[in-house]
C-alpha cells in the first residue's frame, strides 16, 4: 500500500505530464514558502499559473471543487504566489491565475482554471 506522501508524487507526476502535455513549460515544483506551498508553477504562454494538485477518490462530485480547496488554502497559495512573482527577477506574463487539478488514483486529470 502506498504511503499518502507517495500517491501525493504520484499525483504531482501525472499533472505535471498533463499540463506538459496540454502546452505547458513548468517552471517550478513544490515551492515551499513560510506562509504556503504551491505544488506546480508553469507557464503557458503570457500566463504564469500556480496549480494545486489534489488526489480524490474515483466518486468525487467534480463540481465541488471547494470543498478540494477552500478560500484559506487559496490565500496561502495566492501569497506563496506573490513572493514567488516578487523573487523571479525577468520573469514575462500578462496574466497570473491559481489552477487546481484533480487526480483519480486511476490517473484521470480534471483542471480548473481560474479558482478564486
Amino acid at each position: 500500500m502506498q504511503s499518502a506522501k507517495d500517491i501525493g508524487i504520484s499525483s504531482e507526476n501525472i499533472a505535471c505530464s498533463f499540463l506538459e502535455d496540454n502546452g505547458y513549460r513548468i517552471l517550478v515544483r513544490n515551492f515551499r514558502v513560510r506562509m504556503g506551498e504551491i505544488d506546480i508553477i508553469c507557464k503557458k504562454g503570457n500566463t504564469l499559473v500556480a496549480v494545486e494538485v489534489k488526489t480524490i477518490p474515483e466518486k468525487w462530485p467534480s463540481y465541488d471543487i471547494c470543498d478540494m480547496v477552500d478560500s484559506f488554502k487559496l490565500t496561502k497559495i495566492q501569497s506563496a504566489f506573490a513572493l514567488f512573482i516578487a523573487n523571479e527577477k525577468g520573469l514575462n506574463y500578462d496574466e497570473i491565475r491559481t489552477d487546481v487539478i484533480s487526480v483519480t488514483r486511476k490517473g484521470q486529470v480534471t483542471h480548473y482554471k481560474g479558482v478564486q
